[in-house]
């Protein structure tokens, strides 16, 4: 069985290694979330912004695009900081 809060604990683990500047960790972390959940947007604009910071711009636009497009309403949230 899949377990429900998967997502969560993974985003939360990709965030406090970003917040660290484990780059490589957060961008895992957050590709896990996305595997447990693939709407999952604050894991998506998570793993483009971390591939921004590690200056993977082609991936992190496409990403960026990616969720942009799939859920315009959340269009602001995949402004990078």
């Amino acid at each position: 069985a899949k377990d429900p809060g998967r997502h969560t604990a993974a985003y939360h683990l990709g965030l406090l290694a970003e917040r660290a500047g484990r780059l490589d960790e957060a961008l895992a972390g957050y590709r896990d979330a996305t595997r447990a959940r693939p709407s999952h947007v604050a894991s998506l604009v998570g793993a483009a912004r971390v591939l921004a910071r590690q200056g993977r711009w082609e991936a992190a636009v496409a990403l960026q695009e990616e969720v942009m497009h799939r859920w315009p309403e959340n269009a602001s949230r995949a402004a990078w900081d």
